[in-house]
């Protein structure tokens, strides 16, 4: 089963840098632009932000990777 990858950058008050990252499973987001919109609401979430412990999301500088375990040997 695949899956989307979607690693979005985070800065603290303090400036320290991280990342963030969602993943999105193929049946429910079939394309990326589906996946990146659910980020979008996602990493406004109480649980998205208590994860990242209130760090900001930046996700202007969002990646993203398709992953398909299924096709690893």
């Amino acid at each position: 089963m695949g899956y989307w990858q979607i690693s979005v950058p985070t800065v603290t008050a303090s400036g320290t840098q991280g990342v963030q990252i969602f993943t999105y499973d193929v049946y429910r987001f079939a394309s990326l632009p589906l996946a990146e919109r659910q980020v979008g609401i996602d990493m406004h979430s109480a649980s998205a932000i208590r994860h990242r412990r209130g760090a900001m999301a930046r996700p202007g500088g969002s990646e993203a990777a398709w992953h398909d375990p299924g096709l690893q040997s």
